[in-house]
């Protein structure tokens, strides 16, 4: 009787709440479409920072590379060029990251200003997904934007911004 009780309570509390508990862990915005692919792209191209995998890291990205508020890259190369000096520093060698909340970026389009924002513009889609994630070093932790666009299934990484 107690087990049936409690089984009972414990599907009311699922089917009341809307989240399964596999669910609870994912970040907010983890229903928009293209999360699973720009989530696994994200995730190789953090794990290329850490390991120190350039190739790794370039598979994931493409141009025009919305870069930290100040500029635009057009060219594959200069983007390689960009990327290579922190995987020759390993300056994330020992970091830890993770998703906070993944966002379409017609709903921060508004909200894009300044020069930063305009650049921002220039690159982005409205369909284009914003993941906000907190990088942990050490002891010191920092947020970090990542720009994805994801085409059916395949998404890259266009921009960043920490």
């Amino acid at each position: 009787m107690l087990r049936t009780v409690l089984l009972s309570a414990l599907l009311f509390a699922m089917t009341t709440s809307g989240q399964s508990f596999a669910e609870e862990s994912k970040p907010k915005g983890a229903e928009l479409r293209g999360f699973a692919a720009g989530s696994t792209v994200v995730e190789v191209f953090m794990k290329g920072l850490r390991d120190g995998n350039l190739d790794a890291v370039l598979a994931t990205v493409d141009v025009p590379w919305y870069q930290d508020g100040t500029k635009i890259l057009e060219s594959k190369d200069a983007l390689r060029d960009l990327l290579s000096e922190p995987i020759k520093e390993r300056e994330l060698a020992d970091s830890s990251a993770k998703v906070v909340e993944v966002l379409q970026f017609k709903s921060l389009r508004d909200k894009a200003s300044g020069t930063a924002g305009e650049l921002l513009k220039k690159v982005a889609k409205d369909e284009d997904l914003v993941f906000l994630m907190k990088i942990t070093v050490g002891t010191k932790s920092k947020d970090m934007m990542l720009l994805v666009r994801v085409n059916r299934d395949r998404a890259k990484i266009i921009g960043l911004r920490d």
